[in-house]
């Protein structure tokens, strides 16, 4: 009776393989799932810096400087136009001298986790800077 060495693998080893397989492409997908998460909200920050900004240079460019008080606009796509997911929030304030004026931007929106806000402020001599 001879032995032979016979060639291939075992049934435990194919299971631990398909394990190990298993796990290395769940934790690629939960690593694609965070990135493209991570890019979204990205995306969104960028599009809420642009409404800041814009909104920032019109009135600290303005010829003639606007009124202290609140300007609400609710409901604002990446463009600035409505229907959208953002809100914009303009504060105008008495600047640190008597001819200028503090001005605040807010843009506010809900997602991810809760809500989220960029903020840019400057201050405006006479209407421009």
């Amino acid at each position: 009776m001879s032995l032979q060495k016979e060639n291939g693998f075992t049934l435990l080893e194919l299971l631990i393989g398909m394990l190990l397989l298993t796990f290395g492409l769940l934790s690629a997908i939960t690593l694609e799932t965070a990135c493209i998460r991570s890019n979204s909200m990205a995306a969104r920050m960028d599009e809420a810096t642009n409404l800041a900004q814009s909104k920032l240079e019109e009135l600290c460019n303005a010829p003639k400087p606007a009124a202290v008080g609140e300007y609400i606009e609710p409901s604002l796509d990446a463009t600035g136009t409505k229907p959208g997911l953002y809100t914009r929030t303009a504060k105008i304030t008495d600047g640190p001298t008597g001819n200028t004026k503090r001005v605040r931007v807010e843009v506010t929106w809900t997602g991810g986790i809760g809500n989220r806000l960029v903020e840019l402020q400057d201050v405006a001599a006479g209407g421009a800077r």
